[in-house]
Formats: C-alpha cells, structure tokens, sequence
C-alpha cells in the first residue's frame, strides 16, 4: 500500500458531480478532489486504502467507474500562482524501457508541475499547466504524445467550479 494515491472517478451523468463532490466531506483520507472534464469527471488524491475508499465512493449514486493509481513516489509541489494558470491531469501508459526518460522530460519541463510515478492503470501522472487550455493541449500534441515510449496518455482538464 502507498503513502498517497489518486483516485479516479467516472460518474454517469455530469450533473451528478455536485451531489459526489459534496459527500466527500465525510472521507477524512481525501487530501484534495479536483472536477475534470475528460474521461473522468472527479479525480481525488487519498491517503491510506484505496480499496476501502473505493467501496465507500461505489455506494455512491452515479458513480460507475473507479481507478486507483498508487503514488510509488509523490513529487507533487504546489506553488503560489498554481490556481490561476489552466491545468490538466494527465495520466500515462508508457513502455516500460522508456518510462524514466519520460519521467525526466515532464519533470524538468516548464509546462509541467509535477510527474510522479504510478501502479495501477497507468503508468504516471502529472499535472500540465499554461496560461490557457491551448496551450496546454498543445504542449501535450507537441511535445508528450510524440515522445518515445508514450504508448497513451488521458488528459482531464481541472475545473473550478467556483469559477463557473
């Protein structure tokens, strides 16, 4: 078991994240929970057992996908600023020979605020930011997915929903 893991959560109808994100309050485990627009619609950072907050989160109503990624190791840094920049949860499949080249490039790019190392269904996770989704996505279409040993990646996109 990890120190910290990202769980990853798809929810059957995006109306539904404002009940999910409000039942959270009563996990004393969740570090943070960020709304994304992707393939998933919630990613939560946790402590202690994914599996028994799995259970707890399957319970409730809309949920109907869950992926944990353990953290084998957390670079994640936050810096004054992060808020008000354009960022994306990125999550990575890649090969195996070519995973710490990858790891390398993403930690020391500029557009990158951290990339830890992952076990689950993926490989990696790392938030990209920029001063605007555009620049995101390109960054990524540009300089990620073309690198070798990037066999996926999936990005979600962070929402503030207090911005909306």
């Amino acid at each position: 078991m990890s120190a910290a893991f990202y769980l990853l959560v798809r929810l059957d109808k995006r109306e539904k994240l404002l009940s999910v994100a409000q039942a959270l309050d009563q996990f004393s485990q969740i570090i943070r929970w960020d709304a994304v627009d992707g393939y998933y619609g919630l990613v939560i950072k946790a402590t202690g057992n994914p599996r028994e907050l799995s259970r707890h989160l399957e319970k409730l109503y809309g949920v109907t996908e869950l992926s944990v990624c353990e953290l084998t190791q957390d670079n994640e840094t936050t810096t004054d600023g992060d808020d008000e920049r354009f960022r994306s949860y990125v999550f990575l499949e890649t090969d195996r020979g070519k995973r710490e080249q990858i790891r390398r490039f993403l930690g020391e790019s500029d557009n990158v605020a951290f990339c830890s190392p992952c076990l689950g269904k993926f490989d990696g996770v790392a938030v990209v930011h920029g001063e605007t989704f555009d620049e995101v996505d390109r960054f990524l279409n540009e300089q990620v997915r073309p690198l070798d040993g990037v066999l996926r990646l999936k990005q979600d996109r962070i929402i503030h929903l207090d911005r909306i």
